[in-house]
Order: structure tokens, then C-alpha cells, then sequence
């Protein structure tokens, strides 16, 4: 149960590039570790001050790994873009589809260099069209393999334009307007949160910084919450306390997302 509900707060992603690195997920984990040490000294002291080092390595790195793979989709989306330009500009001097998306690779190599994830993809799919598979099925498995919503729109308005007698320039215009639309809401909407985001960010601190203040400036005022009685209360109210980080976390992403 309580792994389902970790699995919807924070999914995991199968499209390798959006994987947090070993180097970023150990620092995470690290980081959560501290953090829980921090956490259950100030919640529990004693023996019990090591019990949410664990849950807060794999929440924080769970979190960071998210986080990366939202960049990291971001990153790709804008690649994706770069590349439909390209191949919109080919169909525009009178090149058919198959050329344009080899051209297009050459001009994502130029752009973004060899490691870039659209780079790479790009290079696949002329390796695709090089064994004369249809450009709507290379697309089709793109989509599939990387998870983009841009992706999934595009190997659609292929599909159907293919379908309608290969016009696809009209197609690929209204797809990349949208895309611009998107981008610009999704960047006017960050702008906009972005107090709410320092808000959200100070209420987080704001009760263990409480709980703090008043351990080192009148400790006599904390004593109970570290009694048998206390302890059982505080081991309450930690999970609701770090449920509520996250559950706010999230809320402000998909916020992000317009969702």
C-alpha cells in the first residue's frame, strides 16, 4: 500500500536519459540521510534519532529523481522542437518527408551536439528510414520509447496526414505554433509562481525551525515531546509533516505543467 502511494507521489521513468545518474543519486540519497539524522534528532533524540535517515534517503532521491527527469523532458521537448524546424524548413524547398528527417539529423548533430538526446534519436530514425521503415512507424516508436507528449502529437498528425494524402508541412506548422504556445504559458506560469514557490519553501521550514528555536532558547518548554508519551506523538507527526512537503512539491509541478 504504502509503496503504491510512493509510486504515484513519485514515479519512475523508463526512458534511460531521463534517469538520475548514479553520481546526482547518490548525493540525493546522502543529502536525505542527513536530513533524516537532522529530522529525528529534532523530532526523537536518543536511540530513535537514526529511524528517518532511511525513508529520507529514498524520498529525497525519489524526489530528485523526478526532478531531473522533468528537466531532462523539458530539455528534450525544446530539442524536439529544434528538430521539426529543421524538418519543416526542408518540406518548405520541396523535400520529401524521408529527406527532411535525414537533413534534420544533420542539423541536430550542428545544434546540439552528439550526446544530445535528439541527436540520437535523430540518428536512429535515418537508420530506421535507411531499412525502409515508414517514417509514421519510426515516429510511432519514438513516441513510445520516450515518453514525450510532443512525441505521441507528432507521430499522430503524421499518421493522419499521411492518411489525407501527405501534406505535411500545414500539419507540422500547427503542431510546432502549439508547441510555442505551450512553451511560453508553461514559462509565463513559472514566472507567476515564483512567490508562491518561496512561500511554499518557507512554510516547509518554518515548523522544524519553530521546533528548533525553542530547543536551544528554552529547552525546558520542549521536555514533554521527548518523553515516552511525546515521542509516540511526534512519530505521528512526522509522516504528515513530510507528506505534506511532498504532496506540496507536487502541487506546484503540476501547476507547472498546467495541469
Amino acid at each position: 500500500m504504502i509503496r503504491r502511494v510512493f509510486a504515484k507521489l513519485i514515479p519512475r521513468e523508463a526512458y534511460e536519459a531521463f534517469r538520475l545518474p548514479l553520481k546526482g543519486g547518490l548525493l540525493a540519497a546522502a543529502g536525505g540521510a542527513a536530513g533524516g539524522l537532522a529530522a529525528g534528532w529534532l523530532f526523537f533524540r536518543g536511540q530513535l534519532s537514526a529511524v528517518p535517515a532511511l525513508p529520507c534517503a529514498y524520498i529525497l532521491y525519489r524526489v530528485a529523481a523526478r526532478k531531473y527527469a522533468r528537466a531532462k523532458k523539458l530539455q528534450f521537448t525544446e530539442q524536439l522542437k529544434d528538430y521539426l524546424l529543421s524538418v519543416t524548413g526542408f518540406l518548405r524547398t520541396g523535400f520529401a518527408l524521408e529527406n527532411a528527417m535525414r537533413e534534420a539529423a544533420g542539423e541536430a548533430l550542428t545544434m546540439h551536439g552528439k550526446d544530445a538526446m535528439m541527436t540520437k534519436e535523430a540518428a536512429e530514425m535515418v537508420r530506421l528510414l535507411s531499412l525502409q521503415t515508414p517514417p509514421e512507424l519510426i515516429l510511432k516508436d519514438f513516441a513510445a520509447r520516450s515518453s514525450l507528449d510532443d512525441a505521441a502529437e507528432l507521430a499522430r498528425v503524421i499518421a493522419v496526414a499521411k492518411r489525407l494524402g501527405g501534406n505535411y508541412l500545414p500539419v507540422l506548422k500547427r503542431m510546432l505554433a502549439a508547441m510555442e504556445a505551450r512553451r511560453m504559458v508553461r514559462e509565463e506560469t513559472e514566472t507567476c509562481l515564483a512567490g508562491q514557490k518561496l512561500e511554499y519553501h518557507i512554510m516547509c521550514l518554518v515548523p522544524a525551525g519553530i521546533l528548533l528555536y525553542l530547543n536551544l532558547s528554552t529547552p525546558e518548554l520542549t521536555e514533554g515531546l521527548y518523553t515516552a508519551g511525546g515521542r509516540l506523538f511526534m512519530a505521528a507527526v512526522l509522516p504528515v509533516y513530510l507528506a505534506a512537503v511532498i504532496l506540496g512539491d507536487r502541487m506546484l509541478e503540476k501547476c507547472y505543467d498546467g495541469r
